[in-house]
């Protein structure tokens, strides 16, 4: 069983354009891991080491992330009112 960590190599303090994130993750050398980790200022520890499991959102949409681990740490929605409500 992992242990889910929100550590960070990124310095998210600031503002950041979407631009400055760097390139899409290569199709044909994928990173380690979850690919769009590097670019996701809510990714985990884990997500650098391993792929994120699929979990059912709603009857038609899934999403691959750790943060919906039971076991991940809580995290404040961007989207006001939360992602899915």
């Amino acid at each position: 069983e992992y242990e889910i960590d929100i550590r960070t190599s990124r310095d998210w303090s600031s503002d950041v354009c979407s631009s400055d994130l760097g390139a899409p993750p290569s199709l044909l050398h994928p990173p380690k891991g979850d690919a769009f980790a590097p670019r996701s200022r809510y990714a985990l520890a884990i997500d650098y080491e391993e792929t994120p499991p699929m979990f059912q959102i709603t009857e038609t949409h899934f999403a691959a992330t750790w943060l919906l681990d039971r076991r991940a740490p809580s995290v404040e929605s961007p989207v006001k009112g939360g992602f899915y409500g």
